[in-house]
């Protein structure tokens, strides 16, 4: 009876209503809570112990949690039996962490930095910057290079300068002292 009863919930299991999906949890949270003995446990006589059910929710109740336990391999049947089931290594992690069902799950699923997606976009821009600063060194090399050029063109145009301004030193010199012969003449005139 237990695996006729079993097989009529499988072949409606993806007809169970969300509530009742949502109660089914709420059991098998409470059950993990409730379970001593990882290695031997009992889930109708655990739900038994519930009096404020209905008889047809103890009925399906059992086998619900069963399914939902044994799809997402929190428990397993123990050797010999249909009704005795022990916690499998998720189970127990399940039991120890002791958060429901739901935030378990949803603790188990990658984080979203850890998409192989956000390693593609990490690596494109990484690529991206990469070709900037080539880019940029490049330009600054031209930049360097011209300047270098500039300056050695100034080092040679400074003693041109130089040798310029050493004539107007001469000139101005020149100039300087006709002004002042021309004053001195002048006066001698008055």
């Amino acid at each position: 009876m237990y695996k006729h009863v079993g097989k009529h919930y499988q072949s409606h299991s993806k007809g169970m209503k969300i509530h009742e999906k949502e109660k089914v949890i709420k059991f098998l949270d409470w059950l993990i809570e409730d379970i001593e003995n990882v290695e031997y446990f009992n889930i109708k006589k655990f739900v038994n112990k519930y009096k404020d059910i209905s008889e047809h929710e103890k009925s399906y109740l059992p086998f619900s949690i069963e399914s939902i336990g044994k799809t997402y391999d929190l428990f397993e049947n123990t050797l010999n039996s249909d009704e005795w089931f022990k916690l499998t290594i998720k189970g127990i992690k399940l039991k120890e962490s002791g958060k429901t069902f739901n935030d378990f799950e949803k603790s188990l699923k990658p984080k979203w930095y850890n998409e192989n997606w956000v390693g593609y976009i990490i690596a494109f821009i990484t690529l991206i910057f990469a070709f900037y600063q080539g880019y940029q060194n490049h330009t600054l090399k031209d930049d360097i290079s011209y300047l270098e050029k500039r300056v050695d063109s100034l080092k040679v145009l400074i003693p041109v300068q130089d040798k310029k301004y050493d004539s107007l030193n001469i000139q101005y010199d020149s100039l300087e002292k006709k002004l002042s012969d021309l004053k001195t003449k002048t006066e001698q005139k008055k």
